[in-house]
């Protein structure tokens, strides 16, 4: 009886070494090291893009291949919209997409087209991208689809390939774009509508505005270097101190003056001939000086709008009514409440 027992205690122990063994056997060839996991489970889909050599950024949508949105560089290294009148880009959105597409790597989920159109990536469902190189050439052309399988991935195809791949990527938020199939491309949205560049409440040295067609112009002048430079009316007048808090609330609000949209500058509605107000800034911006004048033109009573043409750049932008009446300041604005009395009594006496 013991012999019978320990001969069913030998089995059993086999029977447990040779499945150690088998198991060994198996998990072994699987197991990676953690650094090369990446190398196993993704397939690198673009090579490293350096930012500096892609000239141009165009999108579109497979449904709509004509309408086109096209970033590009202008001379200054900056992006604008090319088919929006040349128009300031949001920087962000450009350089974004090229970020996304440099080196960019994903999981294959599979390399059949029959199923293009259940994750809506076909060439005439997907959105395209397209990066051109400073030598005008491709550098990468991308088909997303617009299924999404999370918030924070997208499925992606290199233009003309059957595999698709998920990629830990959100191309449709970068432009504002939902996963419904009729979600449309709003190039607005991807424009710089920022009036004035830079920080005028801290670059700016002199001001000249035009209240109104029939009104003088007047100007206000920093003087001083540093911390002690103070703003005065040009020519200086002692009994008519500036406000440096005036100053301060006007400069920093038209520093951030957004537009409504930008518009077609060759048109001849916008009475620029004849502007119904004008300010000039002069600012010093990285030691170098420029100056922007901007134009208020015609209303637009439909739009509850102005025209508005900034110089230079010879962009025209339409701007709410309240930002183009808020520019409407006559000298007394920028005046000491004391010397804004004197001022009143001057007026009221002559």
């Amino acid at each position: 009886m013991k012999f019978k027992k320990l001969i069913i205690l030998l089995v059993v122990l086999g029977a447990l070494v040779l499945l150690a063994v088998v198991k060994k056997a198996v998990v072994k060839p699987r197991a990676i090291p953690f650094e090369k996991a990446e190398e196993v489970t993704l397939s690198e889909l673009t090579p490293k893009i350096e930012a500096d050599f892609i000239s141009k950024v165009i999108v579109y949508q497979g449904r709509n291949e004509t309408d086109k949105v096209v970033f590009s560089r202008n001379a200054a290294g900056g992006w604008i919209v090319e088919n929006k009148f040349s128009a300031p880009a949001r920087r962000n959105v450009p350089e974004g997409l090229i970020k996304y597409l440099s080196g960019l790597k994903g999981e294959l989920r599979t390399d059949s087209g029959a199923v293009f159109s259940d994750f809506q990536i076909a060439d005439n469902e997907g959105l395209h991208i397209i990066l051109v190189n400073t030598a005008d050439k491709e550098a990468a052309h991308m088909v997303v689809g617009l299924a999404r399988a999370a918030w924070n991935e997208s499925f992606v195809r290199a233009f003309g390939a059957q595999k698709i791949f998920l990629v830990e990527k959100n191309f449709l938020t970068v432009l504002g774009l939902s996963s419904d199939p009729k979600a449309a491309l709003r190039v607005r949205a991807y424009l710089d509508l920022k009036i004035f560049p830079g920080n005028l409440a801290a670059a700016a040295d002199r001001l000249e505005i035009k209240a109104a067609p029939a009104a003088r112009p007047f100007v206000l002048k920093k003087a001083g270097e540093g911390p002690a430079a103070g703003w005065q009316l040009d020519p200086p007048d002692p009994r008519l101190p500036v406000d440096p808090a005036s100053m301060d609330e006007f400069l920093r609000t038209i520093s951030d003056f957004q537009a409504l949209d930008v518009m077609d500058p060759n048109a001849a509605i916008y009475g620029f001939d004849k502007p119904m107000s004008t300010i000039i800034v002069n600012a010093k911006e990285k030691e170098t000086a420029v100056s922007y004048r901007l134009e208020i033109g015609n209303f637009d009573a439909a739009q509850k709008s102005y025209y508005a043409r900034l110089v230079p750049g010879n962009i025209v932008y339409r701007l709410p009514e309240k930002t183009a009446m808020f520019l409407r300041k006559d000298r007394s604005f920028f005046l000491q409440q004391a010397s804004k009395g004197k001022q009143k009594d001057a007026a009221a006496g002559s």
